[in-house]
């Protein structure tokens, strides 16, 4: 075996690897909407942010729910 063939077959490996892990996170996506939603919800809607930052970054909030569904499926893609 020559040391192409080894650095090849490690390539393959790895390729093989991080796209098992992308299969399980995108399974778990998919099976789990709820849980996974809600965090999206949370995180834009800007409503468990700590109390020293004050209303000064309110602004940027996205409270439509429509924005957090498209959101949650186009991260995915």
């Amino acid at each position: 075996m020559n040391i192409s063939f080894i650095i090849r077959l490690s390539k393959i490996m790895v390729l093989l690897s991080v796209a098992a892990l992308a299969l399980v996170v995108v399974f778990g996506n998919i099976t789990d909407y709820d849980s996974n939603y809600q965090f999206v919800k949370h995180m834009m809607s800007m409503d468990t942010k700590p109390d020293y930052l004050g209303k000064a970054i309110e602004y940027r909030a996205v409270t439509d729910t429509f924005m957090h569904h498209f959101m949650y499926i186009c991260n995915y893609y």
